[in-house]
């Protein structure tokens, strides 16, 4: 093997030929794709010692999900999840979710922050080993290892971990649905594709965005053509198979898709323009590249581009799989607003990927790249699971800080009027679940903006409780009439500032001691 000859050499005359030419002979040997025999000799490994040593390195770090479980208040979705648990699963699409973080937070002790969260955070760290599980066959331990560490130190994947909704928990489904179809499809058992396509069906069914993964895992095996690739004949078959039976469940289940696009479309809408669906995509792309992290979505594209020069079907099925799930985001983003929540499910895909490059050479300076790499994604990720720790205050605006300090503060006959109402209304009245209801907090949002300024005209105290991020989604008019109410009518009492880059959950608190008669 060509390749290996190089390191060979690098290694037998690095010292008469300097240490440059050396690192030089080892970068090339790191970039240049494995032959066949040698990607079967590493995948081989399947009891690598340093791939079982990053596994349990990232089981044990994955406990970090439980550290400060219930220190971070809740947020808009979370008090939702109580409230649709308690009161509104008639209209629910999917409730699995809300009736199992509503049952398991009962089992802990109740429905506070930690029990919210219990839940997600056991799962959270369940995606860990799942992710070990369902790769490893197919890139080996030491790498699947390595992507099960990424994903334990993932400050994205602990903020959906410590969160009361159903991401993690439709991440793990995933993952065991991936690792049924990719053994699958590798070792030419339908029934094994199928199965996989059907967990990864029930995975949407607990957070509908999963249906862009269960989508590409359809078309990757065809995509794979273009490339001059093939899962092989029987791989292939089981493909076609799965193709078949997902295109007639989408038609059986096509009144409950409609339902769901039509839903989200009334939600998270966008009015069509070509500015606004460049808006749109821009956003998909920035709040992706913020969660994944510049550090490992560029890993993603070096592991991607090594892996289709590999010519190797599985490791190239893995990347396409990321691929076209993204293009189907991008797709949607042309319609309705997506973020990167959507593409949570990917995660594991994404960092199975950026660790592709450890699949390349042997020899002492290749080990050295090798370690190199390693550190450079992990030390970065680290540092962010330190952030999200101890500076950034969980990535959560301070909502539960800005309704105490209002409770201590309001008089008897004072009015609230807030953004996020149903977080007011789980903090204000403690015992009250039917939070789509507020009845201590009066609503501002988009829909309600003029809600303060009509309190305040009723000659009563008004506390105004204001997330300015949340202000952008305003229509023009209505953003400056408040920005102007505020700044003219009331006094800014109190600021809870949120230290995260790239974003603004600093909450406001201002004070209007009455308009009546203005």
């Amino acid at each position: 093997m060509a390749r290996l000859s190089v390191a060979s050499a690098a290694d037998a005359s690095g010292s008469a030929r300097g240490p440059m030419w050396t690192f030089s002979a080892a970068f090339e040997t790191f970039l240049r794709p494995m032959d066949e025999s040698e990607l079967a000799r590493q995948d081989d490994r399947a009891r690598d010692p340093a791939g079982v040593v990053l596994a349990c390195a990232a089981l044990v770090v994955g406990l970090v999900r439980f550290f400060r479980l219930g220190t971070w208040s809740l947020w808009i979705d979370e008090a939702l999840t109580l409230a649709d648990a308690r009161h509104g699963l008639e209209g629910i699409l999917n409730p699995v979710g809300y009736v199992a973080i509503d049952r398991v937070a009962e089992l802990v002790g109740g429905p506070d922050e930690f029990g919210l969260r219990f839940l997600p955070a056991l799962v959270g760290w369940a995606c860990i080993p799942l992710t070990y599980w369902a790769f490893r066959p197919f890139v080996g331990a030491r790498r699947a290892g390595l992507a099960a560490l990424l994903v334990a130190l993932s400050p994205w994947h602990l903020y959906w971990s410590q969160t009361a909704r159903f991401y993690t928990m439709a991440q793990a489904v995933s993952l065991v649905g991936a690792g049924l179809y990719l053994r699958g499809l590798a070792g030419g058992v339908t029934r094994m594709v199928l199965a996989g396509g059907v967990v990864v069906a029930l995975a949407a069914g607990l957070q509908v965005p999963a249906a862009l993964l269960l989508g590409a895992m359809v078309a990757a095996p065809w995509c794979l053509r273009a490339f001059r690739l093939s899962v092989g004949a029987r791989g292939e078959r089981g493909a076609a198979i799965l193709l078949a039976v997902a295109l007639i469940g989408a038609i059986a289940a096509g009144s409950w898709l409609f339902d769901v696009w039509t839903t989200y479309l009334g939600n998270k809408d966008i009015d069509g323009s070509a500015a606004a669906q460049a808006r749109s995509i821009a956003h998909l792309v920035l709040t992706t590249g913020f969660y994944v992290t510049p550090v490992l979505g560029s890993a993603f594209v070096v592991g991607g581009v090594l892996a289709l020069r590999g010519r190797e079907p599985m490791p190239a099925l893995l990347v396409l799989v990321v691929l076209i799930a993204v293009l189907g985001a991008i797709v949607a983003s042309l319609f309705v607003r997506v973020t990167a929540q959507y593409l949570f499910v990917l995660l594991p895909w994404i960092a199975v990927v950026a660790t592709w490059p450890l699949s390349y050479g042997q020899g002492r300076g290749v080990r050295g790249l090798h370690v190199a790499y390693l550190l450079l994604l992990v030390l970065p990720t680290a540092a962010g699971t330190g952030l999200y720790f101890f500076v950034r205050g969980g990535e959560r605006a301070r909502w539960r800080d800005a309704y105490y300090y209002v409770m201590e503060q309001r008089a008897e006959t004072d009015v609230v009027v807030a953004m996020a109402a149903p977080i007011g209304e789980y903090y204000l009245a403690p015992g009250r679940t039917d939070l789509r209801h507020p009845r201590e907090v009066a609503w501002l949002d988009k829909h309600r903006p003029n809600t303060a300024e009509q309190w305040a005209r009723s000659g009563r105290r008004v506390w105004i409780i204001v997330k300015p991020e949340n202000l952008e989604d305003w229509q023009v008019a209505d953003r400056e009439n408040f920005r102007r109410f505020a700044r003219e009518e009331c006094r800014l009492m109190k600021r809870f500032p949120v230290d995260v880059e790239g974003r603004k959950l600093d909450i406001e608190v201002y004070l209007c001691e009455g308009l009546e008669g203005l």
